[in-house]
């Protein structure tokens, strides 16, 4: 029976229409798997593997940045696919802590300089291989203070501009009603006003009893009289 399996195996793996058990996906059995390359009897992922490698295109990793308006976790999963179809980085062959200290330099390198600027300060042991959520949980909590920063000092440029206009509209009423802008509405409201006007000193039209011509004078009239008084009397 053994030797019939053999021949049959042979017969099977040279035949023309490919591999039966790698296209089905069914073990293979321990009576055939011993004539067959080490990478076949492994298994269809292994034979996989080997047909094709992984591959390596870092410079792909690192130009995949953080977007100004993408969050730290959306952007992780986002550099964790790159990673794992470029970095040629096996997870289950290199060991967990190997894959995690790769992807996390990778991480810290594509977040935004100021989030990750706060990582480096804030998660002790971040250069000495910190674990990777770790160093993704930092990151989470420094693009919420962030953002907090953000809006508070958003709060406060509104208020300041809000002050700043109050301030410009209580100067210009004031300027208004006090300078040069309400003195050149007055002037013309006031000329318009004298023109109208009948003076109920001389009876003229175009002044005020203040402003008129007569008044001023019998005013320049009686002081030069007093002042010839004032002398007559000193002599």
């Amino acid at each position: 029976m053994m030797v019939e399996d053999l021949k049959h195996a042979e017969t099977w793996h040279d035949s023309s229409v490919g591999d039966p058990l790698l296209d089905c996906g069914f073990p293979f059995p321990p009576s055939l798997a011993v004539h067959l390359p080490a990478e076949e009897a492994a298994g269809p992922e292994a034979a996989i593997t080997t047909k094709f490698p992984a591959k390596v295109d870092m410079s792909r990793i690192w130009v995949c940045r953080q977007n100004r308006e993408e969050t730290v976790n959306y952007y992780y999963h986002r550099l964790e696919k790159v990673f794992i179809e470029n970095s040629g980085i096996i997870k289950q062959e290199a060991g967990v802590r190997v894959w995690e200290t790769h992807l996390s330099n990778a991480f810290l390198t594509g977040l935004s300089p100021a989030i990750s600027s706060s990582v480096r300060n804030s998660c002790i042991g971040v250069m000495d291989g910190a674990r990777l959520e770790e160093i993704r949980r930092h990151a989470v909590q420094a693009e919420k203070h962030l953002s907090e920063e953000k809006a508070s000092e958003e709060k406060r440029r509104r208020a300041r501009k809000e002050k700043l206009t109050m301030v410009q509209v209580v100067t210009t009423t004031w300027a208004q009603g006090h300078g040069q802008g309400r003195g050149n509405r007055r002037g013309g409201r006031d000329r318009n006003r004298d023109r109208n006007s009948r003076c109920f000193n001389c009876g003229e039209m175009g002044h005020w009893f203040a402003e008129c011509p007569h008044e001023k004078q019998k005013k320049n009239f009686r002081s030069d009289k007093s002042d010839c008084n004032k002398d007559n009397t000193s002599n």
